[in-house]
């Protein structure tokens, strides 16, 4: 099951993420500036209400205006994954395609902390997957 999850995270993909919740309240996101989460981000990525593992994301300026490349390693059971997308940046938040549908949103909240989700999209006999992700700042 992990296995799987592992492969719907790492097919990572765009939608307006509104409020993003977090844990058992709901943080406001305020206005995103690529610059503003470029760096390295360490935290927790939750599954459908299930404890998940450890996240480490790196951002660095796209080749394009309000483009950002993220470098996304999800560590379950000790096994790090690995993958780099390009997402693009609106005024709430930074989106990042997955592969076959869905996509991970992140925001900065009030408290500096970077927050959002994700969602796998459901294809013929694969359910569908929703988390969420509470990063804090490593550098800058």
């Amino acid at each position: 099951m992990k296995a799987t999850l592992v492969a719907l995270l790492l097919s990572l993909g765009g939608q307006v993420p509104g409020d993003v919740a977090v844990g058992d309240g709901i943080r406001q996101a305020t206005t995103v500036a690529p610059a503003a989460i470029i760096g390295a981000w360490r935290g927790r990525w939750t599954a459908d209400g299930s404890p998940g593992g450890v996240i480490d994301v790196d951002f660095a300026a796209g080749p394009r205006p309000r483009t950002m490349l993220g470098y996304f390693t999800f560590v379950v059971d000790g096994t790090r994954r690995s993958a780099r997308r390009l997402g693009n940046v609106d005024d709430s938040a930074a989106h990042f395609p997955m592969l076959g549908g869905g996509s991970i949103v992140v925001a900065l909240d009030r408290d500096g902390r970077l927050v959002g989700r994700f969602d796998q999209h459901v294809s013929a006999g694969t359910p569908a997957w929703h988390g969420l992700l509470d990063l804090a700042r490593l550098r800058r």
